[in-house]
């Protein structure tokens, strides 16, 4: 599911995984790290409002509020 949100929001743009999810430290409550390039201001605000209104569920959906909080922070 994130993938495809990634590539329906920033299909010209990176999005790099780093942190505990990407070296295998991961724990159940763990976020999702990620840095986004290669895409403009608008599409990463998409992208955000895109992650805030995923359908995962909870435990997933934390993660990426987490992730869009991320995000928000890139703009």
């Amino acid at each position: 599911m994130l993938q495809t949100i990634f590539l329906e929001h920033i299909p010209a743009g990176d999005v790099l995984a780093f942190g505990s999810r990407e070296n295998g430290n991961s724990t159940e409550i763990s976020d999702l790290d990620i840095a986004v390039r290669g895409c403009s201001p608008v599409e990463l605000s998409l992208l955000r409002e895109a992650l805030d209104e995923s359908t995962l569920p909870n435990s997933e959906q934390r993660k990426i509020q987490r992730t869009a909080r991320l995000v928000k922070a890139l703009l």
